[in-house]
């Protein structure tokens, strides 16, 4: 049975606070810490429960908060881009696909720190946002990234932080809770599993609320720097993560079908 370490606390605390600062990244920052000390399924389990937990709690925390109607597209047009994503896995290259996107993240997010003068992009619609959304979920079926695209585009809107969080956070809600209701229907969720997650759970609900804390003391800058950052750091671990997957023997298309390969290397945002 998988022990309760330190690096297990550690990557459960910063990715809860993490999440809860900015509404994604869970999975990434806590696999940074955990594929060294987890087995790739059980660091996959844990990613999906601490992340879901962490999201649910925030949502209910902040319940009485009326949702932006600009969530609606993003959530209508996540849930048919998973559908099409799913579809179309086994004629995907899931590794040629996460390094494009990792090098993508290392160039672009560091021009927009730098170059203040980007100009926002101020004439979207609920159709662009729509548009935004199925591509995440494309996203998020070929390579479990869901989080980068919505937070570039509503940086690029300049919209404010809490509109700004709440997208990101309901989108990867809504990938989460799919996520997790495969988990159960194909029984991934192993018996030596619980004891850690009932470890890991508590920890990620304590530093998610402290992550909600310190969102609410930041200014709309320096939310935006630390989007930003985040993705830049996703990118590099997507990077480093894929190139020492490729050094394995890929998964057949059969058994991405059956198990999404994100899923597999629980690298889901």
């Amino acid at each position: 049975m998988p022990e309760i370490t330190i690096p297990v606390v550690a990557g459960a605390m910063l990715a809860g606070f993490i999440q809860g600062l900015t509404g994604f990244a869970y999975g990434l920052v806590a696999m940074s810490v955990w594929v060294w000390v987890l087995d790739p399924q059980t660091a996959a389990a844990l990613v999906v429960v601490g992340a879901l937990s962490g999201q649910v709690s925030t949502k209910l925390v902040e319940r009485k908060r009326r949702s932006s109607p600009r969530l609606i597209p993003y959530l209508v047009g996540g849930g048919v881009g998973l559908a099409v994503g799913f579809t179309l896995l086994p004629f995907v290259s899931v590794t040629g696909f996460r390094l494009s996107v990792g090098i993508f993240l290392m160039v672009w997010c560091p021009i927009m720190l730098m170059w203040r003068r980007i100009p926002a992009v101020t004439a979207s619609s609920r159709a662009a946002d729509a548009l935004v959304g199925s591509l995440a979920g494309g996203m998020a079926a070929f390579g479990g990234l869901s989080g980068p695209l919505p937070v570039l585009w509503t940086s690029l809107q300049r919209l404010e932080k809490a509109v700004q969080r709440e997208i990101v956070q309901e989108f990867n809600l809504l990938i989460l809770a799919v996520t997790f209701v495969g988990y159960v229907a194909t029984g991934q969720f192993r018996s030596e599993f619980f004891p850690i997650a009932g470890a890991v759970v508590p920890i990620t609900l304590m530093a998610t609320f402290l992550g909600r804390l310190a969102f609410s003391m930041i200014s709309q800058s320096l939310f935006r720097t630390i989007l930003l950052l985040v993705l830049t750091g996703s990118g590099a671990a997507i990077v480093s993560s894929t190139q020492a997957s490729g050094m394995e023997p890929s998964p057949s298309a059969e058994y991405c079908v059956r198990r999404p390969c994100w899923i597999q290397t629980g690298t889901l945002r």
